[in-house]
């Protein structure tokens, strides 16, 4: 490949990069940052929720083995700014109504404990557990947009998240 064609890309990767931080600067010193309830989008948000229901879906089927039929009782808990971190972050409670995976059904016989949720057996009939979850600015690809980070009470079996949901929490008051 000629050399020319090879430093194009990057010429242009640093016409995109000085463009953005030239239209950044051109904000006024009296513009502030928007308020943090702008920043993060609600705990009802449908862009949210869909988050949330996918991430449990793309989850390890061995690692929660339900799927979400349905939210209720969605709650904020906390928006937290500048605590850890300068991003804000809201946390979030709801209902969830679960169904289990086809794979996690008995036919006929007991289903099988898994070394991987420990003594207890997959859940096998639909039922309702309560979720924790945190909505995070910038979280997502590449800082562009909001992260979801989901935990269903008592199905952390692997601990991700502390195996009592404490990561996706609102922080303690200090």
């Amino acid at each position: 490949m000629p050399a020319h064609r090879a430093v194009r890309p990057l010429l242009l990767a640093a016409a995109l990069v000085a463009g953005v931080a030239g239209a950044s600067s051109g904000l006024s010193a009296a513009s502030a940052p928007p308020p943090i309830d702008k920043r993060v989008p609600a705990c009802d948000d449908t862009a949210v929720q869909a988050k949330l229901v996918q991430s449990i879906a793309s989850a390890d089927p061995r690692y929660y083995g339900v799927t979400v039929q349905a939210l209720q009782r969605i709650e904020q808990s906390a928006l937290v700014e500048n605590r850890d971190s300068p991003l804000a972050r809201r946390y979030c409670t709801a209902r969830l109504d679960l169904v289990p995976l086809p794979g996690n059904l008995p036919s006929g016989r007991q289903p099988a404990k898994n070394t991987l949720f420990g003594d207890r057996p997959a859940p096998t009939e639909p039922h309702e557990r309560f979720a924790y979850y945190m909505v995070e600015e910038q979280g997502g690809f590449v800082g562009i947009s909001f992260n979801v980070e989901v935990c269903i009470a008592g199905l952390d079996r692997w601990r991700v998240h502390d195996g009592v949901c404490r990561t996706v929490r609102p922080p303690p008051s200090q």
